[in-house]
């Protein structure tokens, strides 16, 4: 997991008006969560240092040594993205929230799953339909994969994988149940089948693409 340094400072004001004032001047407000803090840190933050920082390779799963201006203590504080709250109209960074780890600990985080390769199935004509994009796992800070790479080359109509057949390592562990299903290889019939007779079993009801996101698409002007 990479680690960037990122330069922040103390928010002393809250509120919709302040919140607006920071976004304008082109900074972000923000919070830390600590494993030893009762109450989470304000901080206020430039936006483009932020996204230049999660627009890489590794997206949010890096860890970020906060530098915060202003604060009594001088050392970095080590933490890695909670949620990043975007506005649902124009995809602004709202407010962004931080949590303190220690890189000598264990932590639960989601990592990317990654589908690699052309599967024969598809090239015979059949449909890949990834049911899971992210696995969660537990491990060090440090030992955190940027994301989980599955080959689908092999894969004919019918096949698919599993949690369970997903090659451990010993840096980290998967924390899915072993019978969870991560790809599938449908017969394009039976998926155009499947389509028809949800319109008729449902027909008038609106049905809604699901969206994996990270972050919240809420309002977060009173941060």
């Amino acid at each position: 997991m990479e680690q960037i340094d990122l330069a922040v400072e103390l928010r002393t004001e809250s509120g919709k008006t302040v919140a607006r004032n920071l976004r304008r001047n082109k900074m972000v407000p923000a919070n830390l969560h600590g494993i030893n803090k009762k109450e989470a840190m304000s901080l206020k933050l430039n936006t483009k240092e932020f996204l230049q920082a999660v627009h890489t390779e590794a997206g949010e799963q890096v860890i970020f040594n906060l530098v915060i201006a202003g604060a009594k203590k001088k050392t970095p504080e080590t933490a890695i993205v909670k949620e990043v709250q975007y506005d649902k109209i124009n995809g602004f960074v709202q407010h962004v929230d931080f949590v303190q780890i220690s890189l000598k600990e264990k932590i639960t985080v989601a990592v990317p799953v990654h589908l690699t390769g052309h599967a024969i199935g598809v090239k015979d004509g059949g449909v890949l339909d990834q049911i899971l994009h992210e696995l969660q796992i537990e491990a060090l800070p440090t030992d955190i994969p940027e994301h989980i790479a599955i080959d689908v080359t092999s894969l004919k109509i019918g096949d698919s994988v599993l949690v369970g057949a997903v090659a451990q390592d010993k840096s980290f562990n998967i924390l899915n149940n072993d019978d969870e299903l991560i790809v599938v290889i449908s017969h394009q019939a039976s998926v155009a089948e499947g389509e028809g007779a949800g319109e008729e079993s449902a027909e008038g009801a609106s049905i809604e693409p699901e969206v994996a996101s990270r972050g919240k698409e809420k309002d977060a002007e009173g941060s």
